[in-house]
C-alpha cells in the first residue's frame, strides 16, 4: 500500500516545526496525540503544540496531488489542474487567500481542540502549501499583508505558512531564491 500523501506532507512540517521549537527553547519529549498532531515539552519546561493541514488553492489541486502525489501516483494526469494561475494572477492570489481563510476557521472551529487548548493554552497552526507554482513572490504577497486577511483566532496564537524546501531561479539572473520552510503569518 502507497504511502498517504498527506501523511507525509504532515510529516515534513511538524519535523520543520520541531526543527524551530529545538533551536529556541530545546526539546525534552514529543508526543504525537490526535489531535493535535504534535505536543513538545521543551528545556524551559513549556508545553507546546501544533496541528498542521493543507491549503490547497482549489479543489482541482488537491484532488490532483492526493491521486498523483510523488507518494502515489496513481494513474496518468488528465486534469487540467493549473490554468488559472497564468491566466489570472489576480485570481490565483485571491483563490489561495480565500483557501487560507478556510482551513484556519475549519481547524479554530474544532471542539476536539477544546480540550488541549484548556490545559496548555493555544497553539500553533501550520499551513502546508503544495503548490507546484508556488513562487517567492506569492510568499512576499501574502506576508506583506501582514495577515490582514486572517480571521481571529481562538485556538491558536500562529499560524505559520510551511513551503516545501524549493528554488526559484530568475530567468535571465544568476539569483537563486530558496523560499522553503516555515513563514510567520503576523
Amino acid at each position: 500500500m502507497p504511502t498517504s500523501y498527506m501523511n507525509v506532507t504532515e510529516d515534513r512540517a511538524i519535523e520543520e516545526f520541531k526543527k524551530k521549537i529545538e533551536q529556541e527553547e530545546g526539546v525534552l519529549s514529543i508526543e504525537k496525540p490526535e489531535p493535535p498532531d504534535i505536543l513538545i515539552k521543551t528545556r524551559k519546561n513549556r508545553i507546546i503544540w501544533g496541528d498542521v493541514t493543507s491549503a490547497f488553492r482549489t479543489k482541482e489541486l488537491a484532488k490532483f496531488l492526493n491521486k498523483h502525489g510523488l507518494y502515489n501516483p496513481g494513474e496518468p494526469a488528465t486534469e487540467k489542474v493549473f490554468p488559472e494561475h497564468f491566466d489570472n494572477y489576480p485570481t490565483y492570489i485571491s483563490q489561495l487567500k480565500e483557501e487560507i481563510k478556510t482551513r484556519i476557521a475549519i481547524k479554530d472551529s474544532k471542539k476536539s481542540y477544546e480540550s488541549i487548548v484548556s490545559q496548555h493554552g493555544k497553539g500553533t497552526l501550520i499551513l502546508y502549501i503544495d503548490d507546484p507554482l508556488f513562487s517567492p513572490g506569492d510568499l512576499q504577497h501574502l506576508l506583506a499583508n501582514n495577515a490582514s486577511f486572517l480571521p481571529k483566532l481562538e485556538k491558536f496564537e500562529s499560524v505559520y505558512l510551511y513551503v516545501p524546501t524549493s528554488y526559484s531561479i530568475g530567468f535571465g539572473k544568476k539569483e537563486v531564491q530558496k523560499i522553503g520552510g516555515l513563514h510567520l503569518l503576523e
